[in-house]
């Protein structure tokens, strides 16, 4: 087994909880405060450097650069309130 599916099946059952946390929470567009703090506190918690308030409530995680050259990481928020996610 490749060693980003080993990875990605150990994060798994976190990340179904943040998005099940995030989906039982929407928040209107560009409104997305509460999810802004989640995000923050979380990737801080995880060691990353975080800058936040990006157009309002976007969140930017950086990589250190010895880890990878263009290390990018993107969660897209659902839709507002009674919308599909």
């Amino acid at each position: 087994m490749h060693a980003s599916i080993k990875l990605a099946d150990q994060y798994e059952p976190e990340m179904i909880a943040n998005r099940r946390y995030l989906h039982q929470h929407p928040e209107l567009s560009n409104r997305e405060f509460e999810t802004e703090k989640y995000l923050v506190s979380h990737l801080k918690a995880m060691g990353y450097e975080v800058q936040s308030g990006i157009a309002h409530t976007g969140v930017v995680r950086y990589c250190a650069r010895q880890a990878r050259a263009g290390c990018r990481a993107a969660l897209r928020h659902g839709r507002a309130a009674g919308g599909p996610s």
